[in-house]
């Protein structure tokens, strides 16, 4: 109860850490990370999402998926900062 009034059932929405705690998870939310797939024209050509517990342990998930990069460049991004590029191994295959 806030302010006298009970609270509405939305109320999770609007204030993640008292959500969070509720659920179990804790004081700390998990950092959410991206792995852009860059294409030739340095636009995004696929996402994946990430969890990790910080940068370091975002930027070792990278190598994982090189694979589906399929010879393009991978960049790591958390929120709206970009942590590194990774440059891939071997060009593009032709399609």
């Amino acid at each position: 109860m806030l302010a006298g009034r009970p609270m509405a059932p939305n109320c999770l929405l609007f204030r993640p850490v008292l959500a969070l705690t509720l659920l179990g998870v804790g004081m700390r939310a998990v950092p959410d990370y991206r792995a852009m797939v860059i294409g030739p024209d340095d636009h995004v050509i696929y996402r994946h999402d990430l969890t990790a517990s910080d940068d370091e342990a975002a930027k070792k998930r990278v190598p994982e998926l090189a694979e589906l990069a399929e010879g393009y460049d991978i960049e790591l991004w958390h929120l709206d900062r970009k942590i590194a590029r990774f440059k891939a191994k071997h060009p593009p295959r032709p399609r």
